[in-house]
């Protein structure tokens, strides 16, 4: 077992598009901390603070850039490089017929879709412990301080603050429970990659199906079925930064997130050993 896991970490590795997401991120966080530097921006910013009744001078600090840089890069660019990396891992050397090679080994197939699928963990893993980590250090030298963490949630008029280990806190927690939930997506690309469809595909079907239910959860006809979105479940992670936190809502979300994560690796596996690879 061991063997099939270092090998596939090691294809992993060699592959350019597994390293693309983190080039990407970091890319896109120095622009957006560039940006900031302009003075319509921070005067923008200071008007959101101050009509909160809040001091700019500690709150547009550290902590709260690296909130917002995470918050509006990740649904978008996160769930595209996540996506790319488990939609492929299996239908590309299915299409290339390299899956016939591995196979003729003496190993199951179940034994080696359990190396891919903790491939595809530790890099979705990895990803957002880059994106968060390096949103983090970006934030502290652009502006010198930590200070307090500043967070708003427009869609469901929440806004709340939190000062030192109590901000601390949170953000850690929120950040824990991105990276948790960033394994739904990751597990949903899987089980479209172990169908009989080429890589491109199944990466276009997993960005599909987030993005569809994305749509239909802002629309505010259906506000009575959001507890159904996928969306907005995985939101429990900003909810973490509510003040107070609804703990009771957050672990009904994320034990509903933890069960889809594992039943669609679970599918992914079924769908792929009942497949007939001669043909």
């Amino acid at each position: 077992m061991m063997a099939l896991l270092f090998h596939e970490l090691r294809r992993l590795a060699i592959r350019p598009r597994t390293w693309i997401g983190f080039g990407v991120f970091l890319a896109l966080e120095i622009i957006f901390f560039a940006m900031l530097r302009h003075p319509e921006v921070q005067q923008a910013f200071s008007r959101l603070l101050t009509s909160n009744g809040l001091d700019d001078t500690r709150y547009a600090r550290g902590m709260t850039l690296a909130l917002m840089s995470v918050m509006f890069t990740f649904v978008m660019i996160g769930s595209l490089y996540i996506t790319l990396v488990s939609g492929d891992i299996v239908a590309k050397e299915t299409e290339e017929g390299t899956m016939r090679l591995i196979l003729a080994r003496p190993v199951s197939r179940q034994r080696m879709l359990l190396a891919k699928i903790f491939a595809c963990t530790l890099h979705t893993t990895l990803l957002v412990v880059f994106m968060t980590g390096t949103s983090l250090l970006l934030a502290r030298l652009f502006s010198g301080a930590w200070g307090g963490l500043f967070f708003f949630m427009p869609e469901a008029k929440v806004v709340a603050f939190h000062d030192g280990a109590e901000a601390w806190k949170h953000l850690l927690i929120a950040f824990t429970l991105l990276a948790l939930n960033a394994q739904l997506i990751s597990a949903l690309a899987f089980f479209f990659s172990c169908c009989n469809i080429k890589a491109a595909a199944a990466t276009i079907l997993a960005l599909s199906c987030l993005f569809i239910d994305f749509v239909l959860a802002q629309m505010p006809w259906f506000e009575s079925f959001h507890v159904f979105f996928l969306s907005w479940n995985f939101d429990a992670w900003r909810r973490a930064l509510w003040d107070p936190a609804p703990w009771a809502l957050i672990g009904r979300s994320e034990c509903l997130l933890v069960g889809l994560t594992l039943a669609f690796y679970a599918l992914g596996v079924a769908r792929f050993c009942s497949r007939d690879l001669k043909s």
